[in-house]
């Protein structure tokens, strides 16, 4: 299963200025997205953030109250039908005809996204590991069972670009690291340009190439995931006897904050010549530093000190 792929170098995906009103309450304001081709790009945000309602919004389901979404060089606006002709999507949590088989429901679905051949069909239902159970009733499904006919829903018609709103909803452990390396295939192998909208940091990390971060319906940051991770610093870590007092030592010392503290170690955020000047000064005081080391920053690293520093930025805003 290989998208056609169109020749072009135009991105897949742009949303500018894209916002979303509800009465008073603002739920995407003024969201920037861009999206190239051949990217596993993840949309990341905790629940109740915007990530849904800009999904919507770029499926045409929902009509922005500002903005513009443009899909493998249309507007979703002006084009709807032909905007999504070659695009694969999973909302939120699929719903399907349960006296319909999941097969009969892969092959409607895809009707609807221009067709797709019995082969496709069933290659979409193995990718997703649930062709043993093609031939049975959706109301037989377990939930988890449903979120992979989702999947293979979007697959079918093999698309240029897929949308996947929280597409390991409801899996177990081994479920989701399936659905991990089937979205990481889905470019390396099968050329598609993946949107994977979920508030699994981790899982995102192992997937992704580029990410963008939302909050309160507000972009925070965009980029490649390498890139993000290199911009952002992790603690440094002193193993040290007393770690409180070392602690408590550094900031008066160094006017550093720790980071945390535990029975043996505690990390403060540093760059490298202030974690050389703070062992000098816990070991001046007598203290044994054992090991020095930098934890590896994480996205969720990143995303928290994004919506910590989000945080004091819309209290100031308020003062």
């Amino acid at each position: 299963m290989t998208a056609d792929l169109q020749t072009t170098d135009e991105p897949c995906l742009i949303a500018a200025g894209l916002s979303k009103r509800f009465g008073s309450f603002t739920a995407v304001d003024r969201l920037d997205l861009k999206v190239d081709r051949g990217q596993t790009f993840g949309f990341l945000g905790p629940n109740g953030a915007g990530k849904s309602t800009t999904i919507r919004m770029m499926l045409g389901l929902v009509s922005p109250s500002a903005g513009v979404v443009t899909l493998l060089g249309r507007d979703v606006a002006l084009e709807r039908t032909k905007a999504l002709k070659r695009v694969g999507a999973m909302v939120e949590i699929p719903a399907f005809y349960s006296y319909l088989t999941g097969r009969q429901n892969v092959r409607l679905f895809a009707r609807l996204s221009g067709g797709a051949s019995e082969d496709d069909v069933t290659q979409a239902l193995k990718l997703v590991g649930i062709l043993h159970r093609a031939d049975s009733k959706v109301r037989t499904y377990s939930h988890g069972m449903k979120q992979r006919l989702g999947i293979a829903s979007a697959l079918a018609p093999r698309p240029d670009l897929v949308i996947l709103d929280e597409p390991t909803n409801g899996l177990d452990p081994e479920g989701v690291r399936e659905v991990r390396d089937l979205i990481r295939d889905l470019g390396t192998r099968h050329g598609m340009t993946v949107f994977l909208s979920s508030h699994l940091l981790h899982e995102v990390e192992q997937v992704c190439s580029h990410v963008a971060v939302i909050a309160n319906g507000r972009l925070m940051v965009q980029g490649a995931v390498s890139q993000l991770l290199g911009n952002h610093f992790g603690p440094v870590e002193f193993e040290v006897d007393r770690p409180e007092e070392a602690a408590a030592l550094i900031q008066a010392t160094m006017g550093l904050a720790p980071h945390w503290t535990d029975d043996t170690r505690v990390a403060i955020h540093m760059d490298r010549a202030q974690a050389a000047e703070a062992n000098t000064i816990l070991v001046g005081k007598g203290f044994k530093v054992s090991a020095i080391e930098r934890r590896k920053q994480t996205l969720e690293d990143v995303y928290l000190q994004l919506v910590r520093d989000q945080a004091e930025v819309e209290a100031a805003e308020l003062q």
